[in-house]
């Protein structure tokens, strides 16, 4: 498992020192998968899937509720929420104006595997 450096270890503290997050005291801040319930900072680095033991960020749990039978995590229900606003139009803006895909695929990817639909 990777290391969480002292300083993302402080900034998280900050965060949400700053917001006044009741959770802080419960939060685990070294643990490079860990993400504020609340929203005030995100995952550092994580390689492991978010198992079935462990609930979804309180942030994201209503994206739940937009899944469908045939969506296997996180990155499927953004995929179909976001695509039709615009998803073709900013991939292939991004392509001329970047030369590169958006990586739009991998991170759908990545966030069925990190946020899977039980």
């Amino acid at each position: 498992m990777k290391v969480v450096p002292d300083n993302v270890i402080l900034a998280r503290r900050l965060r949400c020192e700053q917001a006044g997050c009741e959770l802080l005291p419960k939060l685990n801040l070294s643990d490079p998968c860990a993400l504020c319930p609340d929203g005030h900072w995100g995952m550092y680095f994580c390689s492991e899937p978010w198992n079935a033991s462990r609930e979804w960020p309180t942030i994201l749990k209503p994206m739940k509720l937009l899944a469908r039978p045939t969506d296997k995590g996180l990155g499927d229900i953004v995929e179909r929420v976001v695509g039709p606003i615009g998803g073709d139009a900013y991939k292939a803006w991004y392509k001329t104006i970047f030369g590169k895909p958006c990586g739009c695929t991998h991170r759908q990817d990545r966030l069925n595997q990190l946020f899977p639909l039980p």
